[in-house]
């Protein structure tokens, strides 16, 4: 998502701050699935920093750097697709559109069987292009 190391680590400490605030919020509790929205973005950003650093060539491919593309790519490709419809759903108060949210959960949960696969059996090698990182096939 964002354009650099420094833009990843702003956004996840900004959004991070308003995660703990919203988490605090009376209205956290009756919203615990949305209200958690912000923290777990925060932990997500964070990780596209530390990929930028390796990136950057600030320190070389360890198993800190490794970690951190599987955390963003886990919440992009995997938690994302299932947790925001599912989020939407249990907290949707009109029947018929909870309904629809939770096949969107189904359909989330296809989204990230693939992914999860994908992720398992591909080597993924992350560059810059245009001002954001791509996954391709190393």
């Amino acid at each position: 998502m964002c354009i650099s190391a420094e833009a990843s680590f702003a956004v996840g400490v900004g959004v991070g701050l308003i995660g703990v605030a919203t988490l605090q919020c009376p209205g956290a509790k009756t919203l615990p699935w949305l209200a958690a929205v912000p923290a777990l973005f925060a932990v997500q950003q964070v990780a596209e920093g530390v990929v930028w650093l390796y990136l950057n060539g600030v320190f070389r491919q360890t198993p800190v750097s490794l970690l951190a593309q599987y955390v963003y790519l886990t919440f992009a490709l995997i938690w994302w697709p299932v947790y925001m419809p599912l989020a939407v759903a249990l907290t949707e108060p009109v029947p018929w559109r909870r309904r629809w949210s939770f096949a969107a959960v189904v359909g989330g949960f296809y989204v990230s069987a693939f992914d999860t696969y994908y992720l398992l059996t591909t080597d993924l090698s992350p560059t810059v292009i245009g001002h954001s990182i791509q996954y391709g096939h190393g």
